[in-house]
């Protein structure tokens, strides 16, 4: 999995299929396939926020980006991860049909996973999961202050 911002992938891809078949005497084989092909068939590009990759999706290839929330990690978004995506979706212009390409189902295909066999899609959205988490606590907090709550606790 590529990772954290994909707008590198077009130059990067392009660069890999220029220098393979320009140095074909060097007697690489991907069985008849560009590096580009490879990648594409193997790897699950993920961000956490790249507005200008999202308007260069096409170039990347839209079957293999995959949003990541990234919590609880300090470039993560939460706890308002879901609206700020649609946010730079829609800042993208990015279709529905996308949007479901780009948040799940491509990690789903990617990981063989089938989540609405689980939980039906009308209990799989943002404000219905957070109805069922009403007691997890998403305040935002300074490293100071869950120094300070980390101390009391100890002692």
């Amino acid at each position: 999995m590529a990772g954290t911002s994909d707008g590198w992938i077009p130059f990067y891809l392009d660069r890999c299929d220029r220098h393979y078949s320009n140095q074909k005497w060097l007697g690489h084989d991907f069985k008849g396939k560009l590096p580009s092909e490879v990648f594409r068939e193997h790897s699950l590009a993920c961000y956490v926020t790249d507005p200008s990759a999202l308007k260069i999706r096409h170039d990347i290839g839209i079957d293999i980006i995959a949003w990541e929330c990234d919590y609880p990690h300090s470039d993560s978004i939460f706890p308002d991860a879901p609206e700020f995506v649609l946010a730079e979706l829609a800042g993208a212009s990015v279709p529905d049909e996308e949007i479901h390409q780009i948040t799940w189902q491509n990690s789903c295909r990617f990981f063989d996973l089938e989540p609405l066999a689980v939980v039906p899609r009308e209990q799989a959205t943002a404000s219905a999961l957070r109805a069922l988490s009403e007691d997890v606590d998403t305040t935002t907090r300074s490293k100071l202050e869950w120094r300070q709550r980390y101390a009391a606790a100890m002692a």
